[in-house]
């Protein structure tokens, strides 16, 4: 196996050397999000969408890592922590592509570490156009302790003719770098992401990358200049930070959009980034926009209101989300939702919709004081651990008696799982240590096409038949 020395790098711009070991082809998936001492882990994942060729796009996944979270174990030569980032790009349930990354962090003292320190990771895949998962996971290899993300996303390829911009990398520097050295340069700059995607006063800066693809590029066009405008606007669409940038002369057909704007002056919440790019030979402009939080933690001491519709990680895609997918994304919810929610949510139409979901996840948020609602990517997250494995011809995973259990308690401690055989009918059996003391579900394939009913439990409200074999699994 071969090692090889790079500049690992933080989202906070400080630099340290570590080991850094190439990616391989291997996948565990494993959910957990209880990290070392007891604390929960974190992990963010980001991504941006390149031109590539005709038929394919450039994927590239930004990873955030806290490096205090890693767990660090005493060595010969001072103090050593590493983990994995594993990452399946997949399409109908099937795995296309995987990357591995591994990394190994070598201290003198554990005082090294301090707040605000982040591995800043990469992967990148040549993906055709379509709809696709991302399942992203993180694993301690000290603690053995991990978190998994799931992500879903949509390939669209770019045109070839018309003034087209990329999606924004955001990041925490970029700087001239005119040798590839590292994963991070293209195009003469070494652009280090910011996954998380937050900024504040200790953190001013909002570093952006983008490419525009495109420009009018002949006798006169070449010698015509483009220009970039900057828009910050808040989440109700008002303009807080304006920049008309410079007139500048093509380099080609193509130009690498970046720069940073100082975003010290705006309070905690939810902003987006919109870069405008005009051809200034035929006036064509196009524009590509990204969210980004603010936080401070001088405006939550001072006690100020904070909006929390604005203070919300899925505003932009509720934004991208139409009526249909809206009232199919409400359904999901029907397990955690009360009356008067149903009533309201049936007369909003298509704006009020996508405010009622930031309003009602805001209301459930566990931890108000972050920019991330981790009880709505968790509930997410089992959407799609129950759309996976329990969809059947008759109906989604979610909708299945094994999808709300799963909705409403969470992945089970430990599961049982019998197939079908020569006096039985298949079930699984899951159970629940810590609910309700021990909580037991069991579920059979009654009609044996797939549909698992749940046919007894000792929750209490749940149905309940002690006798379930002889009733509902027999043959």
């Amino acid at each position: 196996m071969v090692f090889s020395i790079i500049t690992q790098h933080f989202s906070n711009n400080k630099i340290c050397k570590f080991i850094y070991l190439f990616p391989l082809l291997s996948f565990i998936l494993v959910f957990s999000v209880t990290g070392q001492n007891g604390r929960a882990m974190q992990f963010h994942v980001d991504f941006a969408q390149f031109r590539m060729n005709e038929k394919q796009v450039y994927l590239e996944i930004y990873y955030s890592i806290p490096r205090e979270q890693i767990s660090h174990e005493k060595s010969a030569q001072g103090y050593r922590g590493a983990f994995q980032v594993l990452t399946h790009i997949l399409k109908n349930n099937r795995i296309l592509t995987s990357d591995t990354l591994n990394v190994e962090d070598r201290i003198d003292s554990l005082e090294q570490i301090t707040a605000g320190q982040k591995f800043a990771e990469l992967s990148a895949f040549g993906l055709a156009e379509g709809s696709y998962v991302v399942k992203s996971e993180l694993i301690d290899l000290s603690s053995k302790q991990s978190i998994t993300l799931i992500d879903s996303i949509k390939i669209k390829t770019f045109s070839f003719d018309t003034l087209t911009l990329s999606s924004i990398t955001l990041a925490s520097s970029i700087r001239p770098q005119q040798v590839r050295e590292t994963k991070f340069d293209k195009n003469g700059l070494r652009v280090i992401p910011n996954a998380e995607r937050i900024y504040g006063k200790e953190s001013p800066n909002l570093y952006f990358y983008a490419e525009a693809y495109n420009f009018a590029w002949d006798d006169n066009g070449r010698s015509s200049p483009y220009q970039v405008t900057y828009k910050v606007k808040d989440m109700n669409g008002i303009n807080v930070l304006n920049f008309e940038g410079l007139k500048k002369n093509k380099p080609g057909p193509t130009s690498v959009v970046y720069g940073s704007i100082d975003v010290a002056k705006l309070t905690t919440g939810s902003y987006i980034l919109e870069l405008e790019v005009k051809d200034h030979y035929d006036m064509r402009q196009t524009r590509s926009t990204k969210q980004f939080f603010i936080y401070n933690k001088s405006d939550l001491l001072k006690k100020t209101e904070i909006n929390k519709q604005i203070v919300h990680a899925n505003i932009e895609k509720y934004n991208q989300m139409d009526e249909d997918e809206l009232d199919h994304y409400f359904n999901q919810l029907k397990y955690i939702t009360d009356k008067q929610e149903k009533a309201i949510f049936r007369e909003l139409g298509l704006e009020g919709k996508r405010n009622f979901f930031i309003s009602f996840w805001s209301q459930r948020d566990p931890n108000p004081d972050t920019p991330l609602n981790e009880y709505e990517m968790r509930y997410n997250y089992l959407i799609k651990i129950a759309n996976e494995n329990f969809t059947t011809i008759f109906k989604e995973g979610w909708e299945s008696d094994r999808g709300r259990v799963l909705l409403l308690y969470g992945l089970p401690d430990s599961k049982d799982i019998v197939p079908t055989s020569m006096d039985t009918k298949a079930h699984e059996i899951w159970q629940y240590y810590k609910l309700e003391s021990g909580a037991k579900f069991v579920f059979v394939d009654k009609n044996l096409n797939g549909d698992y009913v749940l046919v007894h439990s000792t929750k209490r409200g749940e149905i309940q038949d002690p006798d379930w074999w002889l009733h509902h699994a027999r043959l």
